[in-house]
């Protein structure tokens, strides 16, 4: 399968959340429990929407990993399970492959095993 275009992420940025009630109440919390300005942490969106893209084709977590701003902003949107669903949910259809929640290893590889 071919990743699509960076367009169509900015696209869908646009689409879902941009436009959307339940991204503002999470961008106004997300601003009030982190010390990062509104113009920044759509910019941390958006960099999140092109690793979940990624992470769509390393489902094992052998390929990608986040940085550690990109990772916290990925835990906050995972807290906001409706919103969360539907970045999942438009990612996938925007890659045209079936609907999932894109999982969350923060044990990639085992490499926390005894």
């Amino acid at each position: 399968m071919k990743l699509k275009s960076q367009e169509v992420t900015m696209s869908l940025i646009h689409n879902i959340l941009l436009n959307n009630n339940i991204y503002t109440d999470f961008l106004k919390k997300y601003e009030k429990h982190s010390l990062y300005t509104e113009k920044f942490v759509i910019e941390l969106i958006k960099e999140l929407f092109v690793f979940l893209r990624l992470r769509l084709y390393d489902p094992d977590c052998t390929l990608y990993s986040p940085s550690v701003k990109i990772d916290h902003i990925w835990h906050f949107l995972m807290l906001c399970p409706v919103l969360y669903y539907e970045v999942c949910k438009q990612i996938c259809l925007n890659e045209e492959i079936e609907i999932r929640i894109i999982n969350h290893d923060p044990f990639p590889g085992d490499q926390f095993q005894r």
